[in-house]
């Protein structure tokens, strides 16, 4: 997650599997968030689209 102001960032556990809600990355200065826009930035550009029927 990134707004203005934070970044917050949480990853799976090594087994790929599980959401490791322990441990994460946060940061008020402005070099993190900026590096967390351009993550999500790079992310965005690698996702395909994907359409779904509900």
């Amino acid at each position: 997650m990134v707004t203005d102001k934070r970044l917050s960032l949480s990853l799976y556990k090594k087994d790929g599997v599980e959401y490791d809600i322990t441990t994460g990355l946060f940061s008020l200065d402005p070099k993190g968030i900026e590096w967390g826009e351009r993550l999500f930035g790079y992310c965005k550009k690698q996702a395909e689209f994907t359409k779904m029927q509900i």
